[in-house]
């Protein structure tokens, strides 16, 4: 895992929402929130 202050964090927030924005959506739309 990386450190809290890791500027590389940030980018594994933004390629994970992205990975999952080309994911099939849920069925349940709460768990999309």
């Amino acid at each position: 895992d990386l450190p809290a202050d890791d500027p590389r964090r940030a980018l594994v927030a933004r390629l994970g929402a992205e990975w999952r924005a080309l994911q099939p959506q849920p069925t349940n739309p709460t768990r999309a929130a």
